[in-house]
């Protein structure tokens, strides 16, 4: 999936004008994901996993989200771990499936 930063320099007009895209009957839409995010949605480590609830749980240093199947009294199918540098969160370490 590309990712862009966004350059303060530029005008919020050209931003803006960035989210309008063509459909294929040559309309005026507004972009809500584009073909980069849905081939990464399709593609990743939660594609053919028929997971029903989650979970979060916050802690200093580390967010973990757990996927189930059956409500959050079933089966926990994946696991997400999110590590940081800090207890501020601001800088990821690494983030593991399992």
């Amino acid at each position: 999936m590309a990712t862009y930063d966004i350059d303060p320099c530029r005008g919020t007009l050209v931003l803006e004008n960035e989210k309008f895209a063509k459909n294929s009957d040559g309309k005026t839409v507004v972009r809500v994901a584009d073909d980069d995010l849905l081939a990464a949605i399709g593609s990743g480590p939660l594609a053919g996993i028929n997971w029903d609830a989650y979970t979060i749980t916050y802690n200093s240093l580390t967010d973990v989200v757990e996927y189930y199947e059956g409500g959050v009294a079933g089966t926990i199918l994946i696991t997400f771990t999110a590590t940081y540098q800090t207890t501020r969160k601001k800088k990821v370490l690494s983030g593991v499936w399992v």
